[in-house]
């Protein structure tokens, strides 16, 4: 196959929506939705990520929550939040999935065909290149009320000190945000 068939193939199969969804929904059927958020803690230079993974049916398959002790910078959080997501598919295996965060410039960054080195911007391209391995897939800006599993997620991962990644199950933090 050549290159230009692959970018062709690879824009049939991949779709972008810089859009705000007021809340969580499902994706369609045999469909996996990663959500991802960042949250901040500036006093002591902590990134937490979060990473909610859905079914169709709505059911939590798997969550992600990772702590790093980072230069506390919002977009750069929110470009790694991204990118994990993005790997932990990849991990599990999921062949068919949604990708929805709350910040759009992660959002149009990951879209974008602009040249960006800047760090966020390489950060970008590596996501770029991982989709890749997905059959299809598609990203989404969604609100922060949208995301709030994830969010959830994210802040609870400052207290850790490694990451925690829940399969079949999830942690009890996020309980009350399933509906």
């Amino acid at each position: 196959m050549t290159d230009l068939e692959q970018i062709e193939r690879n824009q049939h199969r991949t779709s972008t929506q810089i859009q705000g969804t007021a809340r969580w929904c499902k994706p369609p059927i045999n469909v996996y939705k990663l959500n991802w958020d960042t949250a901040i803690d500036k006093i002591n230079c902590r990134v937490g990520i979060g990473v909610s993974i859905r079914d169709w049916l709505g059911l939590v398959t798997a969550t992600l929550r990772s702590p790093c002790n980072s230069f506390p910078d919002p977009l750069l959080g929110e470009a790694l939040a991204a990118l994990r997501s993005v790997q932990f598919g990849i991990n599990l295996g999921l062949e068919n999935v949604i990708f929805e965060g709350d910040s759009k410039l992660v959002v149009h960054g990951i879209t974008s065909g602009a040249e960006d080195w800047s760090t966020v911007g390489l950060i970008y391209q590596d996501i770029k290149k991982l989709l890749g391995n997905y059959n299809s897939w598609s990203i989404r800006h969604v609100s922060r009320q949208a995301n709030s599993v994830a969010h959830c997620l994210a802040k609870s991962s400052l207290d850790l000190s490694e990451d925690s990644i829940h399969v079949e199950d999830y942690p009890h933090c996020i309980h009350g945000y399933l509906s």
